[in-house]
């Protein structure tokens, strides 16, 4: 369970929380900043390009790459690998969207679309839907 305290009254819960543990079962308590993760938003901006630069490289170049793709390469491009250490060894594994933070997640976004714009590929914007779908774009 997470409890992000930021009033007495959360405070006082995670106090609570904390004292009504048994000792039949161990449990570990962290205290950390908190930073919240990519936000939804983020995440849905992120697949939405993805599909974006999958048609739009398709219609230009005639080549057509799935949005599953596009995110791979994208995480290639701007996150790059981690070593993980497996039974057989270390392998590399390329870095995951769900662990960065908003502001790294921001990060990664903005390199999408300046790469995306230096490519000639078209990425809309969630306000290019809202104007297309009242008639306006």
């Amino acid at each position: 369970m997470i409890v992000i305290v930021k009033s007495d009254k959360q405070k006082n819960y995670a106090t609570k929380l904390v004292s009504d543990l048994s000792y039949d079962h161990w449990h570990t308590v962290e205290i950390k900043p908190y930073s919240p993760d990519r936000s939804l938003a983020q995440n849905s901006l992120l697949h939405m390009w993805c599909s974006n630069a999958s048609k739009s490289y398709a219609e230009s170049h005639g080549e057509y790459y799935t949005p599953d793709a596009w995110k791979i390469y994208f995480k290639s491009l701007f996150l790059g690998y981690e070593s993980k250490k497996t039974p057989m060894g270390v392998v590399e594994q390329l870095r995951n969207t769900s662990k960065l933070s908003q502001k790294k997640f921001a990060k990664f976004l903005n390199e999408i679309e300046d790469y995306c714009g230096s490519e000639q590929i078209t990425l809309r914007h969630p306000f290019d839907y809202r104007l297309a779908m009242h008639g306006e774009a």
